[in-house]
């Protein structure tokens, strides 16, 4: 029933997107994946490393992402990295995953960001699904939050992020992947299609970092919704961080718009050499 329910929802929901010219990738090489990197600026942002571990779990149901804290807090000790393994079978998959804890006044926020990525070079699948679940040392469970992408296109990947309060600094994180049947897309583009340029990262203060730039929708199609933009930061090839901006601001086929990605009221930025900027079009 479940799954019935899942594939109804995304019949539905491909039909009204194909409706308004939208699409993913016809699929293509790996090559045609988001390859739009840029030197990070060095910066003294401090992490105190705990030993946890970050686990791979199977498949869960997806909810709403917790807003972030209206206060700046501080670093606190824990944090977590996952290298997925590329699957035999034709599907979504967690290519990478972080965690890293903050805290302030009122309590202690896990913070997480995702990148999922598609083996299959046919399908799109529509609202994939990340569960992220945190456990003590007892193996008490201190919290769980999903974080759901609207869409992911033929051989592509799509980042995310999300943040929930836990009780105390998690000894272990487990994250779950779900997704229902794919569907071959009507458009043909993949995130590969936005030209990122003039990109760079400012250092605003010790609770504030800002990654701003620009990208050119080469998708041929329109974003009446607009497009989000996502910075995720690695320290020696490792996902270590990830942030996002909402832009509900149509964006036309063709056009080039700036967009700026602001890490403020989420405790001290995570140490990182280089970051990366992803473009996502809100489709909903």
């Amino acid at each position: 029933m479940y799954k019935s329910h899942r594939r109804i929802v995304a019949l539905i929901v491909m039909g009204v997107l194909a409706f308004t010219a939208w699409g993913c990738s016809s699929g293509g090489s790996a090559d045609n994946a988001p390859q739009n990197e840029s030197e990070a600026v060095e910066q003294p942002a401090q992490q105190d490393e705990a030993e946890p571990t970050t686990e791979l779990a199977p498949e869960v149901d997806a909810e709403q992402a917790l807003e972030e804290p209206a206060e700046a807090p501080t670093a606190t000790p824990g944090s977590g990295t996952y290298v997925g393994e590329i699957p035999s079978s034709a599907q979504p998959y967690i290519k990478e995953a972080c965690w890293w804890t903050t805290q302030d006044q009122t309590g202690i926020y896990l913070n997480a960001a995702t990148l999922m990525g598609n083996t299959d070079t046919v399908n799109c699948f529509i609202f994939p699904s990340i569960r992220v679940t945190a456990y003590g040392d007892d193996g008490t469970i201190l919290g769980t939050q999903s974080l759901t992408n609207v869409f992911i296109a033929p051989d592509d990947v799509m980042p995310g992020e999300t943040q929930l309060t836990v009780a105390s600094v998690p000894a272990n994180v487990v994250f779950e992947i779900s997704f229902g049947e794919g569907e071959v897309p009507g458009h043909p583009y993949t995130l590969a299609s936005f030209d990122i340029t003039n990109t760079s990262e400012q250092v605003i203060n010790e609770h504030e970092t800002r990654w701003t730039g620009q990208f050119t929708n080469n998708c041929g199609v329109d974003f009446p919704s607009g497009c989000d933009a996502y910075a995720l930061l690695r320290k020696d090839g490792l996902l270590v961080a990830g942030y996002h901006a909402i832009s509900i601001e149509p964006v036309a086929d063709g056009q080039t718009m700036p967009f700026s990605v602001d890490a403020s009221f989420v405790g001290e930025i995570p140490e990182h050499d280089s970051y990366e900027v992803y473009i996502v079009p809100n489709l909903m």
